[in-house]
């Protein structure tokens, strides 16, 4: 049986009264790896933001690891167990994804 990481039901989202994601549903299970291929860049960021972190949603759930961490209703805004690597990355170039993913770790930052 597959494991679900983060699921999203009929999240509608809004920044400054701008509908950026509407009606939005994705399931993503451990060991896919993702990627997405938007049509524009409209709500693009702001799914980015969202898986992230919890801000507050307009309508629709987020469930992280089978539990639900933010709803239309109420939002923690404590960030997920989820780390976008951006177009221009921020990793050190001559250690391996493993590496980077050690080195950046907070309890290791802040010595």
């Amino acid at each position: 049986m597959r494991n679900e990481v983060l699921r999203m039901e009929r999240v509608t989202y809004k920044e400054d009264e701008v509908v950026k994601l509407k009606d939005f549903n994705l399931q993503i299970f451990q060991g896919e790896v993702m990627g997405f291929l938007p049509v524009n860049s409209h709500g693009k960021t702001a799914l980015l933001k969202l898986l992230e972190r919890n801000l507050p949603l307009y309508d629709g759930y987020i469930y992280y690891g089978g539990e639900k961490v933010n709803t239309w209703k109420e939002h923690y805004k404590a960030a997920n167990r989820i780390s976008i690597i951006q177009e221009k990355s921020s990793l050190a170039g001559n250690l391996n994804i493993a590496d980077n993913i050690f080195v950046l770790r907070p309890a290791f930052a802040s010595g």
